[in-house]
């Protein structure tokens, strides 16, 4: 019996093939990992909107509750700051902390971190009284400063109060003739633009101490039919906006706007 003992190399890949397989699997890795990233900056790039979103939500549900809940009477000052200059400060039907009547003065600003601060300011029934209403002084809110403050937010950088008039004109003072409770140049609603970094975009403009620049970037005022908001977005939307700040801070920045009519039947 004969027995075959020529020798036969087994089947392998040339070379070309194995360059060929190599460069093919380097495609379909770098494709892979360029997915990944696209998902991973997709995601972070919502979790960014959703966190700013969430900030703005919880400033304007409170600004909400508290601006329609407002007391506007021609014996009390309100929108105005101690001073008697335009600001985001009333009389409200809503109880402070401490407080026993559902009444209190708020107001809300933005403090120099920048960080948006409520603050509210108790009354109680006599004899316990911690403040009387003032009904002396129609032009300003001198109690003010006896309130307790409490940030809201401290991604909030930018946060201005509008008022809309009968006929639609936008002006920067609550105005209300309550003689001629009909007159179009009557206050009837108000316009609240935020500007909100997420958190993100926070830490690192606090880090790298930009947090100045941007605030003088966002400076400035809007023409008379302009929002806040619509004019914070004509500002960033800019090529030469913020040239001096990261990216990372610039795309860190969302605007909101929400407008709330005045309460109906305002008190003489």
């Amino acid at each position: 019996m004969k027995h075959n003992t020529s020798w036969r190399p087994a089947p392998a890949f040339s070379l070309i093939e194995l360059l060929t397989a190599m460069v093919v699997l380097s495609l379909i890795v770098l494709v892979l990992a360029h997915m990944l990233s696209m998902a991973s900056e997709s995601w972070k790039a919502g979790t960014a909107r959703a966190d700013a979103m969430s900030q703005a939500r919880v400033v304007l549900n409170l600004l909400q509750r508290d601006i329609q809940s407002v007391v506007l009477r021609r014996d009390l000052a309100a929108f105005v700051d101690e001073t008697g200059n335009p600001a985001c400060a009333f009389y409200t039907r809503f109880p402070a902390v401490g407080g026993d009547r559902k009444l209190s003065l708020v107001q809300y600003f933005l403090n120099e971190e920048p960080s948006l601060v409520r603050s509210d300011h108790s009354f109680s029934f006599p004899p316990e009284s911690q403040t009387t209403m003032d009904f002396e002084d129609v032009s300003r809110l001198k109690d003010l400063s006896s309130g307790s403050p409490q940030s809201l937010a401290s991604g909030v950088v930018g946060f201005r109060l509008q008022f809309v008039s009968a006929i639609g004109t936008l002006e920067q003072a609550f105005h209300f003739d309550y003689d001629k409770p009909d007159a179009l140049s009557n206050t009837r609603g108000v316009i609240l633009s935020l500007i909100v970094l997420d958190s993100a975009a926070y830490a690192e403009a606090r880090r790298i101490d930009a947090l100045g620049a941007l605030l003088t970037a966002l400076d400035g005022t809007p023409v008379s039919t302009q929002s806040y908001a619509e004019y914070w977005n004509q500002l960033i939307s800019s090529p030469a906006f913020g040239e001096n700040l990261p990216k990372k801070v610039r795309s860190g920045l969302r605007v909101f706007e929400s407008r709330f009519p005045l309460p109906g039947g305002l008190a003489n």
